[in-house]
């Protein structure tokens, strides 16, 4: 819905649209404003006089031929947060603004493109998703405004020489409708879609730039329509013609390779400044032959077919095959619905050492940590037994982490070693055992192969179960994972544990499932399957009853009204340790040194909690302090992921310590749940089109489902979560 000031637009253009002339480039005099129109969020044109398209007021732009002037190469940060040339936007807002440098940009030709009453730009009309891949826009934009262009980039040549690094942008208005409470919900949104940044070294590369051009706005342009969900198309509103600063490499001894393709790890630039420039050719044909046998036209061809891999990425995309014998994907992993027998929470902390170089590009690097302490402890959550906290703080952390792991490893491995065996004394469970005719796994009927299912860490009855099923939830030492939980492994804690996993005496076996070079899903180092609990942090909540943090703490002997301080989470200055002389400290620095880039600074109540603690719990330095935060910080994690288990097996029979993210763990719920047989995905037509209907089914949640949650009034807050999570599951199903 239009804000107050959007509305007031409204009725102050009606008069003054009214008071226009009837002319061929404006609307009849007495057409009056729909009480059902919007006002464009963004008033381009410097014209007065506005017109009416379908729902949505525009000031008319003009209808002669397209006109370029040069603008300012600053740019303001709009209402929206995005970055946009000053002469664009008009402050309807009436919002303050700030103005940004864009360094690299020299100059700056800008457009409005002429009404669609100018027969060249008849196309540019409202168009929706389905149509624009059959008539893209922007190829006719070019080939009606080809002519200024080429005027634009050959008055640049002429004033800043024969090199030139440019690009095309476009400006575009979108209009999407939808259904919220049974009316119709306008909503507008603008964006600007790049052009590819191409050198322009001579007059004839100008037709195949702006060719190249063209091809790529508009698959962006038609991407952002089938990617989101409804938009529509209004009209191209502005061109630009952007000049960059391009500095051809010269002739020379050795040029350093840049920061930030070196810290890609991906090029090769050998120093010949140590054996001299008499060796240029050795070297030149060293690096071709280094590599020769990719080389090759056959190789070319082979990998050619992955350049183009799924939405037209370069990537390489295997498929199953069709064997004829189980052609689709159904629920097979029923040692997942059992709980991993044991689950290590870990935690670090880290010493902040501020910096300031360069890193590559525009980055910098503004600070360098290393660990200086940690705390994990073990849950076993069979027999509810808990292991440490152990807490760690000096020197080396992160390899007397990987040392105290292998150590772990070895007393795990033990109870593996000496499993509890079944005890079929208990006449209840003898007589659930006889009664049974389906297994408690699979939820087949049972035959022959009919046994007894107990926990090996407890003995407990669990089940009657087929053999096969049983023997997949079987405990193997040195071979069944080890879950260790950490939060934001993928982002921060892999980075120091990779510093030191090469002592563990199990590097050897080592494997990694990354995102990008430098972030991982997962890592496993032997039996130990590093997770990270940040994936699945929407999914999480937070626990009713802190079970582990009060069993611990009340185990050492702190009084109720002390615990209720540490279930939150706690205050730390991760910014002001610096070093490990930080620790010796007898008070809590100032509130100020609570500032990080991350978050910020900290309320005044937050100190006081911070102080209050230190006071409560008799802290005599800032160690004794960090060692509480840690230890505090490792069970408050132990308990939200325990809880979080719990609650999904409860409801699913899955134990999310198993998966590495949440897509794979929901997957696995969609096809326990519901029973389905996936077909499988075996042409990439079908992966298409299975994303397709996933996007539109999943529109239907805030139409249909939506007001139905709202309006049942009697469900309880479980009973609609509950009933959201299978919903949801259904459409994922039916997108199948």
């Amino acid at each position: 819905t239009p804000q107050p000031a959007a509305q007031q637009s409204v009725q102050q253009a009606a008069p003054q649209f009214a008071a226009q002339p009837t002319s061929q480039d404006t609307q009849p005099a007495t057409q009056t404003v729909p009480p059902a129109a919007q006002v464009s969020p963004r008033a381009h044109h410097r014209t007065k006089i506005p017109y009416i398209y379908g729902s949505y007021i525009l000031n008319e732009p003009p209808s002669g031929d397209i006109e370029f002037t040069e603008c300012r190469t600053e740019r303001r940060d709009n209402i929206n947060g995005e970055v946009c040339p000053e002469d664009i936007y008009e402050n309807v807002s009436g919002e303050e603004e700030q103005l940004v440098v864009v360094k690299d940009i020299m100059s700056c030709w800008q457009a409005v493109i002429p009404s669609c009453k100018n027969p060249l730009y008849a196309f540019n009309v409202e168009i929706a998703a389905d149509d624009y891949g059959k008539t893209p826009y922007v190829i006719q934009l070019i080939e009606a405004s080809c002519e200024k262009i080429t005027e634009v980039i050959q008055a640049e040549f002429n004033k800043k020489g024969s090199q030139l690094k440019t690009r095309i942008v476009v400006y575009c208005a979108y209009e999407k409708r939808s259904i919220v409470e049974g009316e119709i919900s306008i909503t507008y949104t603008d964006k600007y879609h790049d052009g590819e940044l191409q050198v322009l070294l001579a007059n004839h590369s100008i037709d195949d730039f702006l060719v190249r051009s063209a091809e790529g706005i508009d698959a962006d342009i038609e991407m952002f329509m089938t990617n989101g969900s409804g938009w529509k198309l209004l009209r191209i509103e502005m061109i630009y013609i952007e000049f960059f600063k391009y500095e051809r490499a010269l002739g020379g001894s050795f040029i350093a390779t840049p920061k930030g393709l070196a810290n890609k790890k991906a090029t090769i630039n050998p120093d010949n400044r140590t054996t001299g420039d008499d060796f240029c050719l050795p070297y030149a044909l060293g690096i071709h032959f280094l590599h020769f046998e990719n080389n090759g036209v056959e190789r070319l061809e082979t990998h050619r077919v992955w350049c183009y891999g799924m939405d037209n990425t370069p990537q390489k995309v295997t498929l199953p095959k069709a064997d004829g014998i189980e052609n689709f994907e159904r629920f097979k992993h029923y040692e997942r619905m059992m709980y991993a027998p044991c689950v290590i929470k870990a935690d670090f902390e880290s010493n902040h050492k501020e910096t300031d170089e360069k890193y590559g590009g525009s980055m910098r690097k503004i600070g360098e940590q290393r660990a200086n302490s940690f705390s994990y402890t073990i849950y076993w959550i069979d027999t509810g037994e808990i292991w440490g906290p152990y807490i760690y703080r000096g020197p080396n952390a992160t390899e007397e982490f990987v040392k105290r792991m292998d150590k772990e490893i070895k007393r795990i491995n033990k109870i593996f070693d000496n499993p509890i065996p079944a005890n079929k004394s208990n006449k209840e469970d003898l007589r659930k055992f006889n009664n049974a005719k389906e297994c408690h796994l699979c939820k087949k009927s049972l035959g022959h192969d009919k046994v007894w299912d107990h926990c090996h860490i407890t003995g407990k009855y669990r089940g009657a179960a087929h053999k096969d099923c049983n023997l997949k939830l079987q405990i193997k030492p040195w071979r069944t994972p080890i879950p260790v939980v950490i939060h934001n492994f993928r982002g921060y804690d892999s980075h120091l544990i990779c510093e030191s996993v090469s002592q563990s005496a199990f590097s050897h076996r080592i494997s990694v499932i990354a995102e990008t070079f430098e972030r991982y899903k997962t890592m496993r180092v032997g039996q130990i399957k590093y997770i990270d609990s940040y994936q699945l942090k929407r999914c999480m909540g937070h626990p009713e009853k802190y079970k582990i943090t009060m069993k611990y703490y009340t185990k050492e002997g702190v009084p109720m009204e002390k615990i209720g301080l540490l279930l939150r989470k706690g205050v730390y200055p991760y910014k002001y340790i610096n070093s490990y002389e930080r620790f010796k400290e007898t008070s809590l620095p100032p509130i100020e040194e609570f500032y990080s880039y991350l978050k910020g600074g900290i309320t005044q109540k937050n100190y006081e909690h911070a102080q209050k603690v230190w006071k409560e719990f008799g802290c005599k330095n800032l160690g004794e302090y960090h060692d509480l935060y840690l230890k505090t910080d490792l069970l408050l994690l132990a308990d939200v992921w325990t809880a979080f288990c719990e609650t999904f097996m409860k409801y699913y029979e899955l134990d999310p310590s198993h998966y590495v993210s949440a897509a794979s763990l929901t997957w696995d719920a969609m096809l326990k749940y519901t029973g389905v047989k996936s077909f499988l995905q075996i042409w990439r037509c079908m992966i298409l089109q299975k994303k397709q209907n996933v996007v539109e089914l999943q529109c239907l949640v805030d139409v249909i489902y939506k007001p139905i949650i709202q309006n049942a009034k009697t469900l309880t807050y479980a009973d609609q979560k509950h009933g959201c999570h299978m919903l949801m599951l259904i459409i994922f199903m039916d997108g199948q």
